[in-house]
């Protein structure tokens, strides 16, 4: 816990770590949607089942098949932007599914707009990319462990926030989507912090600290920071599942 308390003293670990809590909180919202879509839409105990799957299909499918590809065309065609904009429109990709999560009357809706949960699913790998190039190989364990203890407390934060509001739209206080709403705000904070933190800290300015390795560059771009971004595809359908 020192070394993560050190480690979270560097502004630009500190402000993307930041960036990952506000957003994960916002996600926290899907581990409320199990009795979210019984309440709302009637889902069975199967399609419920079904649903949370095929979310997890999604993200697999999106981060295994198309982040590669995505990462290098991008990195091509925009290299000095390429990470920023995969980190920015990854976290905006969520608001719209948590407003049509909200608005919807039919649950079919929620499966039709599934892509987007698997576009949102880009930001953190790449997000946990640049903050583990800005380090030292040696302290790749810390930032993993940093990222972990995080997650754990943007869930407690997530399982405290939003069965208390569904409880309020049962009772009739709130709006039947009023969770989603939230989650929706909570993302669109996340997407400012992200702006104002890759224009900060820009990525491609962050080298790979590999003890004298790759540190070279080409028209102003890290060479390693380019190889990185490509090779950071990772499953990450815990947290990631928007």
């Amino acid at each position: 816990f020192e070394q993560i308390r050190l480690l979270s003293k560097n502004p630009l670990v500190a402000a993307y770590i930041g960036v990952y809590f506000v957003r994960e909180v916002a996600d926290g919202v899907f581990m409320t949607w199990i009795l979210y879509v019984e309440w709302r839409y009637n889902f069975s105990v199967a399609l419920v089942g079904i649903f949370l799957s095929s979310i997890g299909i999604v993200v697999g499918l999106f981060q295994g098949c198309l982040l590669r590809p995505l990462t290098t065309y991008l990195s091509s065609r925009f290299p000095l932007t390429f990470e920023r904009y995969i980190i920015v429109g990854g976290i905006f990709a969520s608001i719209p599914y948590f407003l049509i999560a909200g608005t919807a009357t039919e649950g079919w809706v929620l499966f039709a707009f599934l892509w987007l949960s698997g576009v949102a699913s880009f930001a953190n790998p790449i997000l946990r990319g640049v903050v583990l190039r800005s380090q030292e190989a040696g302290k790749f364990g810390t930032v993993s462990a940093t990222f972990a203890i995080v997650g754990v407390l943007s869930t407690i934060a997530g399982n405290a926030l939003y069965p208390l509001l569904l409880g309020r739209s049962q009772s009739g206080i709130a709006a039947p989507g009023m969770m989603n709403y939230v989650a929706a705000a909570i993302c669109f904070v996340a997407f400012l912090l992200a702006v104002a933190t890759t224009r900060k800290y820009d990525p491609h300015t962050i080298i790979q600290k590999d003890g004298g390795g790759d540190g070279s560059t080409n028209g102003g771009v890290s060479l390693a920071s380019q190889r990185v971004a490509r090779e950071t595809v990772e499953f990450d359908t815990s947290t990631t599942l928007a």
